[in-house]
């Protein structure tokens, strides 16, 4: 867990979403999975 960004090292989701997953609906699920596919891109550095 990277408690400075609040975001899980290996899955990118927050606390919350990682919590609360088994509640959400299938929309909120594509929902998180968009914001965290965009959370890896903006994390990754390009040599």
């Amino acid at each position: 867990m990277d408690y400075e960004q609040g975001l899980c090292i290996g899955c990118h989701r927050t606390l919350d979403e990682i919590t609360y997953w088994a509640t959400y609906s299938p929309v909120r699920k594509r929902e998180i999975l968009a914001a965290v596919a965009n959370r890896r891109a903006a994390t990754q550095t390009n040599p």
